[in-house]
């Protein structure tokens, strides 16, 4: 019994765990294949996002495999004996080299549609939190011009305060002043009578 092999490649800057009966270097081997592809198709036009590029190199890939058929059909039908058994074949091997790299593109145009879901999602997160943040600021900002507000109100109660306690220790000097005048004309008074 053939053990299943779990690969690690790299497509379009994506990362992917391949698992398959087949040997890593053939993993590899595929996964640079659609690699290769999907960079010409992103070169030929920029303005392609990744799914628009991964769905093209499927296309193509599809493409081969239905002209490798037909190849094999044609070559199989021209042919006789061991040299068709070999052309049958090498055939029947590129035909599933085709079908097993149209289901990885076809597995990895699925992994991409999900990291597109991913980074809405994420998107949408921050879009939410930067809100809440931007809430947040506004009722700081509020709390900060009403502080600022009652902290003038405050210093203007001080000045207040002060004034008063200044008009306070005025009148409570005149007082003290008038209060000695009084006492002296009382003594004058006093002495006038006698």
């Amino acid at each position: 019994m053939t053990t299943k092999n779990k690969v690690k490649v790299k497509i379009r800057g994506y990362n992917f765990t391949i698992v398959g009966f087949e040997s890593e270097k053939y993993i590899k081997d595929i996964a640079n294949d659609i690699d290769a592809r999907m960079k010409f198709i992103a070169s030929i036009n920029a303005k392609l996002n990744q799914f628009e590029i991964a769905v093209l190199t499927a296309v193509n890939l599809s493409d081969e495999l239905e002209r490798e058929k037909d190849r094999g059909k044609r070559i199989a039908a021209g042919l006789n004996g061991d040299e068709n058994h070999k052309k049958l074949a090498e055939y029947e091997e590129t035909v599933d080299k085709l079908e097993e790299a149209e289901k990885k593109v076809l597995s990895y145009e699925e992994d991409i549609n999900k990291y597109k879901e991913n980074d809405i999602f994420v998107t949408q997160k921050l879009s939410d939190e930067v809100k809440k943040h931007k809430e947040v600021y506004g009722k700081l900002k509020r709390l900060e011009e009403t502080t600022k507000e009652k902290f003038d109100e405050l210093e203007e109660v001080k000045e207040d305060n002060k004034k008063l306690q200044n008009d306070k220790y005025d009148l409570e000097t005149e007082i003290v002043q008038l209060k000695k005048e009084i006492e002296i004309l009382r003594k004058e008074s006093k002495t006038d009578d006698k």
